[in-house]
């Protein structure tokens, strides 16, 4: 629950950082300072640095990117959330993510 907390006044800073309604302003360091070991951190959101990082630069970066937020957040803290559907433009993001 102290996660839960924690994570909740961050967001709440945040959003009263943020120049427009709904447009939060973080500060990451703050962010792995106040949170590390004490959260899982998804990295499945379509402008997420992982997804971004393997839909621009291929596996390798994605697999980069992946190790970032686990030096940053911990190892058993970071969780890939993958939503893929099998078809279209989906079908070569699974396969590469496959092969990794």
């Amino acid at each position: 629950m102290d996660g839960y907390r924690r994570l909740s006044a961050l967001i709440a800073d945040a959003q009263l950082r943020g120049k427009e309604k709904a447009r939060p302003v973080y500060d990451h360091d703050q962010l792995v300072g106040e949170l590390r070991g004490q959260v899982v951190v998804l990295t499945g959101r379509r402008d997420g640095a992982v997804r971004r990082a393997l839909v621009e630069d291929g596996p390798a970066a994605a697999a980069d990117a992946l190790r970032a937020l686990i030096d940053r957040f911990g190892r058993g803290h970071v969780a890939v959330d993958v939503r893929l559907t099998g078809a279209g433009p989906h079908r070569a993001r699974r396969t590469r993510l496959d092969t990794t």
